[in-house]
């Protein structure tokens, strides 16, 4: 494709032919929502740790946190966020981001260092935050920071336990740490459902099994799980037969 300039016909850039051809194709709108995914490090900095993008849904942008507190931080920081996403995917490609904690993966928390004394993790955070380059992401960061280093120290002081596996404290009067706990339960209900999708012959003892755990809940809740989505596909399908009541077929001429 040759480009008309002042300085005669010459070679149009990639970056243009491929614009215009995915705009024909009708995927251009698309493809620029996704370039969120590896923009967003650089959009957010340091925080990318901490706050992840999942899936688009529409101009919507679900980002997965590490806590709670994290979610609530960002989403006060939405719209500069949103701003700084315009800027960079050069449009109002991504109109809204929705945080959940509920989204982030277990096998991130294994990525975390090793728990520090609160207040010497406060000072070690103070670099990284000043390698955020926008101001506001890094004022809000080291407020967050430091609220969660002065939380640690309250709750150790108050005979908490830290846990050396994924870096929560919990009450000493607990056995076993209690997010912990939830992991593993949630972790063997999708080894449930992932054999289960396979092989909905075998026994709740063959499942429990397979997956290494003596408690029957975690089977229990993949099957009732696995008869819901049966159940959501003929009824789907049921509302898409032409043998459906009220339909045209069915009426007496």
């Amino acid at each position: 494709m040759r480009k008309h300039s002042a300085f005669g016909t010459g070679m149009a850039p990639v970056s243009e032919v491929l614009e215009k051809t995915l705009g024909n194709m009708g995927l251009l709108v698309n493809s620029k929502r996704y370039q969120v995914f590896s923009v967003w490090p650089k959009v957010v900095g340091d925080i990318a740790r901490h706050a992840k993008p999942r899936r688009l849904d529409g101009d919507v942008l679900f980002v997965a946190t590490a806590s709670s507190v994290w979610s609530q931080e960002l989403t006060f920081m939405q719209e500069s966020i949103l701003e700084k996403l315009r800027v960079a995917l050069k449009g109002d490609y991504v109109r809204e981001i929705r945080f959940s904690e509920h989204l982030w993966d277990p096998s991130e928390d294994g990525r975390r260092g090793k728990t520090v004394f609160p207040a010497a993790a406060a000072l070690e955070c103070g670099p990284v935050m000043d390698a955020i380059p926008d101001e506001r992401l890094a004022s809000s960061a080291r407020r967050f920071s430091s609220t969660m280093a002065r939380r640690k120290l309250y709750l150790l002081r108050r005979g908490y336990t830290h846990c050396r596996k994924c870096g929560c404290l919990y009450p000493s009067s607990k056995r076993k740490c209690p997010y912990c706990a939830v992991q593993e339960v949630w972790r063997a209900k999708r080894r449930a459902i992932a054999i289960l999708e396979k092989n909905p012959h075998l026994t709740d003892q063959e499942v429990m099994s397979l997956i290494g755990c003596q408690d029957a809940e975690p089977v229990r809740w993949a099957r009732q799980e696995m008869e819901s989505r049966y159940l959501a596909v003929a009824r789907s399908a049921k509302r898409g037969s032409p043998w459906r009541r009220g339909s045209r077929l069915t009426q007496k001429t």
